[in-house]
C-alpha cells in the first residue's frame, strides 16, 4: 500500500508543479498561490495555499491517498484551485483557533470543505498540461528516435494544435487536439498519446493523414488525426 501511495502523491506533486506558474500580466497581490506541497503522514498529501505571494501563513488541504478506488489526483487539484482558492482569505480569517503546522498554516481535512473524491475534473487544463509533461518525459523520451515535441499553439477554445518533428525525415507536423468532448466536459484520451504517435511517424503513416490546402507556417505538414484518435466520449464513472 505505501508503493500505491508513493506513486499517487507523486502524480499530485508533478501535477501541481503546473500551479506556481503565474498567469502573463500583471499578478494582484490578492491571488491565491500554491505554497507547497508536502505529506505529512503516508497516507495523506497535502496541498498549502498562500492569499499572497509572500507565501506565509496559508490553508492547508489535507487530502487521503489512501481513500477509496485512490486519490482522484484531478479532482483534488480542481478542489484546490476552484473550492478552496476563492475562499482561502475567508478560512484564515475565520479558523484562527484551528491546529496550525510548524510553518503556521492551518490544516483541514480536504472533506470538511467539500472534497468529492468521486468528482470528475471541469477543466481541460489538467489534461493538455499532463500529455505535454509526457511528451517533454524525463530524462531521454522513449519515443524521441522517432519525433520530438517541438510546440503548440491553441487555436480556439476547443483545440490545440501540437507540433512534433520527425527524427528522420526533419518534417514537422501539426495535430488538432480536442480539449472538450461533445458533452461539454474536458477530452481525457491522451494518456498513451506520445508513445501511439511513434509507430505512426516511424513507418510514415503519418503522411497518409495530411490535410490538403492546410496552410499552417509552423509545419511542414497538418494532420487529421481525429479518426485515429477515436471519438471523444464522455468517460464514464
Amino acid at each position: 500500500m505505501n508503493a500505491i501511495n508513493d506513486g499517487r502523491y507523486m502524480l499530485l506533486l508533478w501535477r501541481a508543479i503546473g500551479m506556481l506558474m503565474n498567469p502573463p500580466g500583471p499578478t494582484p497581490d490578492t491571488l491565491t498561490h500554491l505554497r507547497g506541497v508536502v505529506r505529512p503522514a503516508l497516507d495523506c498529501a497535502r496541498l498549502v495555499l498562500s492569499e499572497e505571494n509572500r507565501h506565509t501563513a496559508g490553508v492547508g488541504i489535507d487530502y487521503a491517498l489512501d481513500a477509496d478506488q485512490g486519490l482522484n489526483v484531478a479532482a483534488a487539484l480542481d478542489h484546490a484551485r476552484f473550492t478552496v482558492g476563492p475562499q482561502a482569505s475567508e478560512l484564515l480569517e475565520r479558523s484562527s483557533a484551528r491546529a496550525r503546522d510548524s510553518y503556521g498554516n492551518i490544516v483541514y481535512p480536504a472533506d470538511e470543505l467539500g472534497f468529492d473524491n468521486g468528482a470528475d475534473n471541469t477543466e481541460w487544463d489538467q489534461n493538455i498540461f499532463s500529455v505535454f509533461t509526457l511528451f517533454l518525459g524525463a530524462g531521454i523520451p522513449s519515443f524521441e528516435q522517432d519525433y520530438t515535441f517541438a510546440g503548440f499553439l491553441f487555436t480556439d477554445s476547443n483545440a490545440c494544435r501540437v507540433y512534433i518533428r520527425s527524427t528522420r525525415s526533419r518534417l514537422t507536423y501539426g495535430i488538432d487536439l480536442p480539449l472538450v468532448r461533445p458533452d461539454g466536459g474536458p477530452f481525457k484520451g491522451y494518456a498513451y498519446l506520445p508513445s501511439e504517435l511513434a509507430p505512426l511517424v516511424r513507418t510514415g503513416d503519418i503522411d497518409s493523414h495530411r490535410v490538403e490546402g492546410a496552410e499552417d507556417e509552423y509545419c511542414t505538414a497538418v494532420a487529421d488525426l481525429r479518426a485515429w484518435l477515436g471519438p471523444a466520449k464522455p468517460v464514464q464513472p
